[in-house]
């Protein structure tokens, strides 16, 4: 056989090996830079000593490199310094470099490549005094949002308070057709929940994606490109809170959440020694089953055992073994968030985002 054939052979070999055979890959989604480019709107929130939220708008070029267009937190406008610099694997990790860099941040970046969900510690002299949840959101020149996008919907809704108290919330409610919201049921860790009026404290979205409410001068929301999803800060003197609203669909099949998902998750506890972060990756099978790849929190690599999710027609997921455990499923189906009670009922708050 000759060399150039040699070399036909093995050009056509690489070439079909890179098209999958003709087949659909299987592959995980790959990722680069130039994903990190755009606008972000990003929002987070602190546990303990630094028991607050922040809120930005960043610009990011190709490389990374970022540029503070705003910032406020809950106490007011803030000016940050420093250089910047968000780096991405080929698996969607995102770190960050820079004088102004967290070096215990590591997010992940969706296969959709519009959010990032990412943990880290909030470090005072290099030791910990307090966690953070992070949520950063692309926006899409190619959406306009508006208050109608949460007109007359039906959601479900999980919150984690941090500061005073330290509490889980969750629950279902609907809007009307001017965003007005009524919870029709809510449960919290503490076992105590009031009901706000009805028809009150309506969602307001700006052309932008970004939240408001009409009576909560503290909220601060990012809505998702699909506009099945909010994510919030809000708060002040000293009792704050990060939540997640999702519009709901009572189309859910348990096979819906099978597939490959990364998870953050924030426990709020009363003070730094009962709070954490935890991160890492999992698998999901057509009937339930959980078996974990990766798992890390502030503290290490603890050891994790899986268990089996049930997933209702509504979205709703639950375990059999956990009572405190309660998730809703996005009517995208590309992610999910649950609260429950640490160490099987009798610990912290937590909640959790898991995402593919």
């Amino acid at each position: 056989m000759t060399i150039g054939r040699v070399l036909l052979r093995v050009l056509t070999s690489a070439v079909l090996a890179l098209a999958g055979c003709g087949g659909e890959s299987k592959d995980p989604p790959r990722f680069t830079w130039a994903d990190l480019q755009g606008t972000w709107d990003r929002i987070f929130i602190h546990t303990n000593e630094a028991a607050g939220w922040v809120v930005h708008e960043l610009d990011v070029d190709a490389y990374g490199n970022v540029t503070f267009v705003s910032c406020e937190n809950a106490f007011g406008a803030c000016t940050p310094t420093g250089t910047l610099r968000y780096e991405i694997d080929a698996s969607g990790n995102v770190t960050a470099s820079g004088t102004a860099a967290n070096p215990t941040l590591v997010g992940t970046m969706s296969a959709a490549k519009d959010l990032i969900f990412a943990t880290a510690s909030t470090l005072n002299a290099g030791a910990p005094d307090a966690f953070q949840l992070q949520v950063f959101r692309k926006r899409d020149p190619g959406v306009t949002w508006s208050s109608a996008d949460v007109a007359d919907r039906s959601f479900v809704f999980h919150n984690l308070r941090t500061g005073t108290p330290t509490v889980w919330e969750r629950g279902v409610g609907t809007t009307d057709v001017d965003g007005a919201v009524t919870i029709v049921s809510g449960e919290s860790s503490s076992g105590s929940y009031t009901l706000p009026p009805a028809g009150s404290n309506a969602f307001i979205v700006s052309d932008k994606g970004l939240v408001t409410r009409a009576t909560d001068l503290t909220y601060r929301g990012i809505m998702t490109a699909d506009k099945q999803a909010i994510f919030s800060v809000r708060g002040s003197s000293g009792s704050f809170a990060f939540g997640v609203w999702l519009a709901t669909a009572p189309d859910f099949k348990q096979a819906d959440l099978a597939g490959s998902w990364s998870y953050k998750m924030l426990v709020s506890g009363p003070d730094v020694n009962g709070s954490n972060w935890g991160r890492g990756t999992f698998t999901v099978d057509g009937v339930g089953n959980l078996t974990f790849q990766s798992v890390v929190n502030a503290q290490g690599t603890p050891g994790t055992t899986g268990w089996t999710l049930q997933l209702a027609p509504d979205g709703a997921l639950t375990r059999a073994d956990y009572p405190t455990y309660r998730g809703q499923l996005d009517s995208g189906k590309r992610l999910f968030v649950r609260t429950q009670t640490q160490s099987g009922g009798a610990g912290p708050p937590s909640l959790s985002i898991s995402a593919r």
